[in-house]
């Protein structure tokens, strides 16, 4: 069984976050400050963790066509009969970030 799941922002926002205080603080590297919690493969590896299955797991962080390019890869994977079954979809955390994202984009309703 397999683990396809697509993000386009994840936990970008700490990271940004550590990365404004890393330059408060004058320092140069972010080794201190970069958490697991950063990594788009972060959920994904921690709901492998709660269903008890070996299997492959994969992040896809194509922006926006993340969750659609992840159930496609779980039909492919199934189709080949590389596996039998898979959790497939998407997640994305609704944050300044991804506001300013989709504003960039012009796809925002402001009225």
């Amino acid at each position: 069984i397999g683990f396809f799941f697509g993000t386009s922002t994840a936990e970008a926002f700490p990271l940004l976050c550590q990365i404004e205080n890393m330059l408060k603080e004058k320092k140069t590297s972010l080794e201190n400050y970069i958490s697991p919690k950063s990594n788009p493969s972060f959920l994904v590896e921690t709901m492998k963790e709660f269903f008890p299955i070996k299997g492959v797991t994969t992040t896809i962080t194509t922006a926006c066509s993340s969750a659609a390019a992840a159930i496609a890869e779980g039909f492919y994977a199934i189709h080949s009969g590389m596996l039998k079954a898979c959790f497939v979809g998407g997640f994305d955390i609704l944050k300044p970030i991804t506001i300013c994202g989709f504003n960039a984009l012009q796809i925002l309703d402001h009225q």
